[in-house]
């Protein structure tokens, strides 16, 4: 007796009988390592192959085969992928078919040897968001109906997701290195691609990096200054990317080049290449020498796209996918959630220590107000406090550079506020796949003058009331200079190699006391 395997819309499946008396193949999942029995839930595919998928009902193990049958009735079967052989996600069930949750699938050829699966699986609350799956053909292992000239190209269930997981990263300016970028100002930011395309929204672009055509001064740091913006300098930039999500395999990184603060004149993909997944840290070194590259719109950076949780229907059309019956994955925050998070939120001035002027005033018994004279270049490091997804502090490193707003490192990292302004505050939240919520007001920050110790914010919830005006005092008052003959003013150091405390009375020498939040 001979017969198919037919899959019910309602999720069963019924053997249909036919004429013959031959055994055409067995499924041995994960590739012969288990003698579990797998339930076939979905296919797809062509006159030579089906792509098969399968689960086992009792452990919940998933798997993704080929199956192909010759002329004669004989077939063969191979595994292309099994969740629990998952390099990312070893013996985790990563792929979580469910039985009883009716799989639509698209089979697609890409090229004469590359191709692509699309399913979705319902918008049951244990329901997969779409996916695809690619695998390739080789003519010189056999067949177009041999399965064993067939071999996955993707390797992960994150892979398969068409809108993957994404943890953002940092990036950190390194140093000025030999080049020939235009001088002007400088953001960079970098997406994550997977093998099978899928490309995540681009990363908040940093804040700007200046490029000058002056070198920097050993000797009179006057000499180094912004010239004009668009003419050739010898610089370039070397900058880290840290904290790189290694589930992805290529990365992309971009430059927004601007000549003044009123628009972006070039925006750029200088980097293209594969994650290097085999530094502890998940970090690369990238130098950034010249403006060549491949132009992007500098728009589309800013573009974010809405999540698709689930789907129950897909089909192609003049390649292009589209998606029906969707659940979409909401990036929205209730009033009572927003309140729960900011109601509490407290305001602190905090003030780092920022080297200006070097002259020993101590040394020479004159007291004088704080001159801008010289500062040695330095090489060491200055510490920050991270308030993203990596937390704690991140180390940064300065190399033969001024440890102040004449710095690039320094200018790009310490955004000052002024005393007695008021400044507007947000939280910003993003979802796991990289797009942004909406954000929630934080507070309105009324900061203190520099001979106040008061300062206070007001916040508007999200029903329009306004919070209760908080009013707090300082301890010490927020002089933005540093006096050598007041220990009382002494902050926190900005500059990590300084001497312990970062204000030292037998040095004499003056700091700017930058203040933030």
């Amino acid at each position: 007796m001979g017969g198919n395997l037919i899959y019910n819309a309602d999720g069963n499946y019924d053997w249909v009988v036919s004429n013959g008396n031959q055994f055409s193949f067995n499924i041995i999942p994960d590739s012969g390592s288990t003698t579990n029995k797998y339930t076939p839930i979905g296919g797809v595919g062509n006159s030579n192959i089906k792509i098969l998928f399968s689960v086992d009902e009792v452990t919940g193990d998933s798997e993704i085969g080929i199956f192909a049958m010759n002329s004669d009735g004989i077939g063969s079967y191979k595994t292309l992928y099994n969740d629990i052989s998952d390099p990312l996600t070893p013996n985790v069930q990563s792929l979580a078919f469910q039985a009883n949750n009716q799989i639509e699938a698209r089979f697609l050829y890409e090229n004469d040897d590359l191709i692509r699966i699309y399913w979705c699986d319902g918008v049951k609350s244990d329901s997969n968001p779409p996916r695809v799956f690619t695998f390739k053909y080789d003519p010189l292992i056999g067949s177009e109906d041999d399965v064993t000239a067939y071999s996955a190209l993707t390797t992960t269930a994150h892979s398969m997701n068409i809108q993957a997981e994404h943890n953002p990263g940092i990036i950190k300016y390194q140093e000025q290195i030999a080049g020939s970028l235009l001088s002007g100002v400088y953001q960079y930011t970098y997406r994550l691609i997977t093998l099978d395309g899928y490309a995540t929204p681009w990363v908040t672009p940093t804040r700007r990096y200046f490029v000058t055509t002056d070198a920097v001064n050993n000797t009179n740091w006057n000499l180094y200054e912004m010239e004009v913006s668009g003419i050739s300098s010898p610089h370039g930039n070397r900058i880290e990317i840290k904290g790189i999500d290694t589930r992805y395999d290529k990365i992309e990184v971009a430059f927004l080049y601007s000549q003044t603060d009123l628009q972006i004149d070039e925006s750029t993909i200088f980097f293209k290449g594969n994650i290097v997944k085999t530094n502890p840290t998940d970090s690369m070194f990238i130098d950034h020498v010249s403006m060549n590259g491949t132009p992007v719109i500098a728009d589309t950076i800013a573009t974010q796209f809405q999540g698709i949780k689930a789907a129950k229907t897909l089909d192609i059309k003049d390649s292009l996918i589209y998606f029906g019956n969707i659940v979409e994955n909401l990036s929205t925050i209730t009033d009572a959630e927003a309140e729960a998070i900011v109601g509490s939120v407290e305001f602190t001035p905090v003030f780092k220590d920022m080297r200006s002027d070097e002259e020993n005033y101590k040394s020479t018994g004159v007291i004088a107000p704080p001159l801008l004279t010289h500062q040695i270049p330095k090489t060491g490091t200055t510490v920050r406090q991270l308030h993203n997804a990596i937390g704690g502090t991140e180390t940064y490193q300065i190399v033969n550079d001024y440890v102040n707003y004449k710095g690039t490192q320094i200018d790009n990292m310490y955004s000052g506020y002024f005393r007695g302004e008021t400044y507007r505050f947000a939280l910003q939240l993003f979802d796991n796949l990289g797009f942004p919520v909406f954000a929630i007001h934080l507070g309105d920050l009324k900061l203190p003058e520099q001979t106040s110790l008061a300062y206070s914010w007001g916040r508007l919830r999200q029903d329009g009331t306004l919070a209760t005006v908080q009013n707090r005092n300082l301890t010490v008052y927020p002089w933005p200079t540093n006096n050598f003959n007041d220990p009382s003013l002494t902050s926190s150091k900005l500059w990590a190699e300084d001497p312990n405390p970062a204000y030292d009375q037998l040095v004499g020498i003056s700091y700017l006391r930058v203040m933030g939040i």
